[in-house]
């Protein structure tokens, strides 16, 4: 696994070690990639449940951070696969928090996208102390408007083709989450992942401004679609297990917390007026409007984007 920076330096990161933590009948798996003794930064997965792998190493330089990705309960490496129970936003940050503690990690970067900026600032908000910084993407604040940009009317009129395939798929497109959501828990092996896939593929088709083989591949074809497609239905369904406000009301905890927000200014799957709305609440944060680019982490302007502001802040530490 390569990584390339802004000046085409290329990195082989060392896998340090990986593990599981065991609590209350899931195994989080968790890895610790680059340089043991660097800055500690942890990679939040979107989703919900869309898991890492390897190549999620490739935004830092594993010469001065330490790297630690985890796949959240139910996804990736974890186990049970798809499993529901006892997952919700309090038990992920609780996790973060138990991995923490067991990597003797004081203080650490949260670098997350679109779900996993919701969650880093979920986590932000109940352990500020052990935040350096903040580092987002592709915001998702969790609100109703939200959800009904995504699953109602909004990038719907910019997709329509892939928007007529999703709600084809179901009988009343009135209150899709609900309609989908009894296909995912459907006795019928055959109708669970073909729901799984439909609705993977709207969520990869409005992810990218130019539509992008690799990441419909990575989200509607793969080995984890199921658990991707019944893990984001179970927090969507659930508000993720949050008050619609929770996130964009201003908190004096962070109103001194260094972020960095980078976001596509095309972005259809979350809104770049998610990050213009953050600003405005936390106007310390540092925002960064990618021109010709949508919502994926690997769209190339993202990717060089997220590349800078993790070599930036490698500079100022």
């Amino acid at each position: 696994m390569m990584k390339t920076t802004k000046d085409n330096q290329t990195y082989s990161p060392n896998l340090l070690q990986e593990s599981f933590l065991e609590v209350e009948g899931h195994q989080v798996y968790y890895a610790e990639w680059g340089k043991p003794d660097g800055i500690p930064i942890l990679f939040v997965h979107g989703g919900p449940g869309g898991g890492t792998d390897p190549s999620c190493v490739r935004f830092f330089d594993p010469d001065y951070y330490r790297i630690i990705l985890v796949d959240q309960r139910g996804c990736g490496k974890s186990e049970p696969n798809a499993a529901l129970m006892h997952n919700t936003t309090d038990h992920l940050i609780a996790d973060f928090e138990s991995i923490r503690r067991n990597l003797k990690i004081e203080r650490w970067i949260l670098f997350g996208g679109s779900w996993g900026s919701t969650l880093a600032i979920a986590y932000a908000k109940k352990h500020p102390s052990a935040i350096i910084q903040l580092v987002l993407r592709g915001l998702f604040l969790a609100r109703q408007q939200d959800y009904d940009w995504l699953y109602h009317h909004g990038a719907s009129e910019f997709f329509p083709e892939a928007w007529q395939r999703f709600k084809g798929h179901v009988q009343s497109a009135h209150d899709i989450i609900s309609a989908y959501g009894t296909l995912l828990h459907s006795e019928d092996d055959v109708i669970r992942q073909e729901a799984a896939k439909a609705w993977c593929l709207w969520e990869a088709e409005v992810s990218c401004l130019q539509q992008s083989a690799q990441v419909i591949a990575s989200m509607a074809d793969s080995d984890n679609t199921y658990a991707l497609a019944a893990i984001e239905h179970h927090y969507f369904s659930n508000h993720c297990f949050m008050s619609f406000d929770y996130l964009c009301t201003p908190d004096p905890k962070l109103a001194k917390m260094p972020m960095t927000v980078v976001h596509g200014r095309y972005d259809l799957c979350c809104q770049l007026s998610n990050a213009t709305a953050w600003k405005a609440c936390y106007p310390q944060t540092k925002l960064h409007i990618v021109e010709a680019a949508g919502h994926a982490m690997l769209e190339k302007g993202i990717e060089a984007c997220l590349v800078d502001v993790c070599d930036e802040i490698k500079g100022a530490l």
